[in-house]
């Protein structure tokens, strides 16, 4: 055996978030030496965005300031795993998943999460991206460990040349890497590079989405002076709220639940994609036009958005491969997502514990090829499954089936959302790893 076959493995990942960051964290642990190279710079504050306790490191580039990510089951088993603070990601515990008539707020279903742990082993939590991100960063650089810790290289452009996993910076030095992992996102460079034409097959949907969050503080404030925001606030449930316009066929509804333990109010707002969205336009202005027919406490609600943002919702089909030689797609490089459903971090997440899982201990790269195939052979067809239907809201399930026979390899054809979150919450990656070691 070669000292070169008893030694870590070198690995570079392509992207520092969520799942960068995640499967940082995971492979370190693993015993491997891991670098981030990423293309934002980190800064200190958020800004302008009027938040309690403002002082959290933030990707430039990203709108992660005001973004909240549902934390389900399947995902938060793996942030467990790898030793995440309950304390410092200060979650919110969603109890239930409603939806009402965004006009009358009359309630239309509604699915439960009291027995959450006892289903699926966990509650289903909202936190804020940046608290998720931080905790993340801590763990993968804290050097009060005997692991090595992860080195973090911000500012960094790269180009990746080939399907041989040619990786070079900015300034043509070229970084050799027992394996790269591409988390570089939507519009991944990584992918780019090994799928060729592929990896830019997007269509459409004619949706947007406004995103916003309303502290608190400030709603409470306005609750004594407003009836209808008042009564809006007392009849919604203390989950995941979807306001659906039932006046028309197009898609268009909000969604709303609270982060940081209660501190922050989520807002999404889905609706036909407006020929200014993106423009020098004032989204906050375009987000009340667009729900101002909606009931009066809502818009209320929407009247006190901060720092609205908007872009259009872009639909992917599952891509033909995620591994190619020495690299390995993960979170939405391998799998881009649309945001019905709440699962794209989620993903990111298996997507982690699984390498983590996988690639323990491994030392020789020929070794390495077969556990990256046996990733793409364990994630693949579960992950395609869930990107299929994160293009459909609630109730919406049966007009993806032929696409999931067609693309997920799959036989499970879910009629119900409540299947749908149960197929998804009820997954263990780690254990099914594990298994597939054992019998392989």
């Amino acid at each position: 055996m070669s000292r070169r076959d008893t030694m870590p493995l070198d690995i570079t990942i392509v992207g520092a978030g969520i799942g960068g960051l995640s499967a940082a964290v995971a492979l370190r642990q693993g015993g491997h030496r891991v670098t981030i190279l990423e293309k934002s710079k980190f800064k200190t504050e958020v800004g302008a965005v009027n938040l309690p306790t403002c002082h959290f490191l933030v990707l430039c580039t990203n709108h992660l300031y005001n973004q909240a990510v549902v934390l389900a089951p399947n995902g938060f088993l793996v942030l467990k795993a790898l030793g995440v603070s309950i304390e410092n990601l200060r979650p919110t515990t969603l109890r239930c998943w409603e939806t009402v008539d965004g006009e009358t707020l009359e309630k239309i279903s509604s699915i439960g999460f009291e027995d959450s742990i006892d289903r699926y082993g966990s509650e289903i939590l909202a936190v804020h991206r940046v608290d998720l991100h931080n905790e993340l960063l801590r763990l993968a650089t804290d050097e009060h460990s005997s692991m090595h810790p992860v080195s973090l290289r911000l500012d960094t452009k790269v180009e990746v040349k080939g399907e041989q996993g040619h990786l070079y910076l900015g300034n043509g030095t070229r970084i050799d890497a027992d394996l790269i992992i591409g988390a570089d996102g939507v519009h991944s460079l990584v992918r780019d590079a090994i799928l060729g034409q592929q990896s830019s097959m997007v269509t459409t949907t004619e949706l947007s989405a406004f995103r916003s969050l309303i502290p608190t503080a400030k709603l409470e404030e306005r609750l004594a002076t407003s009836k209808p925001l008042h009564d809006l606030y007392l009849s919604k449930h203390r989950g995941s709220s979807i306001y659906a316009d039932t006046t028309t066929k197009k898609e268009r509804h909000l969604v709303w639940y609270d982060c940081r333990g209660g501190e922050v109010q989520n807002i999404v707002g889905i609706h036909p994609t407006r020929s200014e969205d993106g423009k020098d336009t004032d989204p906050k202005e375009a987000l009340l036009e667009e729900f101002g027919h909606f009931g009066a406490g809502l818009v209320e609600l929407l009247g006190l958005a901060e720092n609205v943002a908007v872009w259009p919702l872009q639909d992917y089909l599952p891509f033909s491969r995620w591994t190619s030689n020495n690299i390995v797609l993960i979170g939405d490089a391998a799998h881009p997502m649309l945001p019905f459903g709440g699962q794209a971090a989620n993903q990111a997440l298996e997507d982690a514990g699984a390498l983590g899982t996988l690639l323990a201990n491994v030392t020789s790269r020929e070794e390495m090829q077969h556990r990256l195939k046996l990733f793409e052979d364990i994630r693949k067809p579960r992950a395609s499954a869930i990107q299929i239907l994160s293009s459909v809201r609630v109730g919406l399930e049966e007009k993806v089936q032929d696409k999931l026979q067609r693309y997920a390899a799959t036989e499970w054809k879910p009629t119900s959302f409540g299947e749908r979150l149960s197929h998804a919450y009820s997954y263990n990656v780690l254990q099914d790893c594990h298994d597939r070691l054992e019998s392989a």
